[in-house]
């Protein structure tokens, strides 16, 4: 494994965890600035994006925050926006276990930042994305 590949193992096994204590209420709930797009939030303990749901809201810079960033105005980094897209596809079955594992192996087009610009891709002109994140 690459330290890219070591590291979106963990920031996703992470945000498992800490979107689970958040739906537990061992988290307290963030408060969303009033700025907020609605399809940028995620509620506990799904993480798909704009899929409202009662569990208490949360953003990617919320999660970052909670990992260790200085300030929730922060935008969170890469890794953390990859971890939650995958975690996303996985949560819509568009991913399974193995393909984390492929993803985790690392390889060609599978460092963090070529990852976030695939799946950004994948979520703004669709696709599948087993196709768009091992076929490209």
């Amino acid at each position: 494994m690459s330290k890219s590949s070591d590291a979106i193992k963990a920031t996703v096994e992470a945000c498992q965890v800490l979107v689970a204590e958040l739906a537990a209420g061992h988290i307290p709930a963030p408060t969303l600035p009033d700025n907020t797009q609605l399809q940028n939030v995620r509620y506990a303990p799904h993480f798909v994006a704009g899929l409202r749901t009662d569990g208490p809201p949360y953003l990617s810079n919320d999660i970052a925050f909670y990992l260790g960033n200085a300030s929730r105005d922060d935008k969170a980094p890469a890794v953390i926006s990859v971890a939650l897209m995958l975690l996303e596809l996985m949560e819509q079955g568009q991913l399974d276990e193995e393909d984390l594992a492929r993803i985790y192996a690392g390889g060609p087009g599978l460092s963090v930042t070529a990852l976030r610009r695939r799946l950004s891709s994948l979520f703004r002109n669709g696709g599948t994305a087993r196709e768009v994140l091992f076929n490209s």
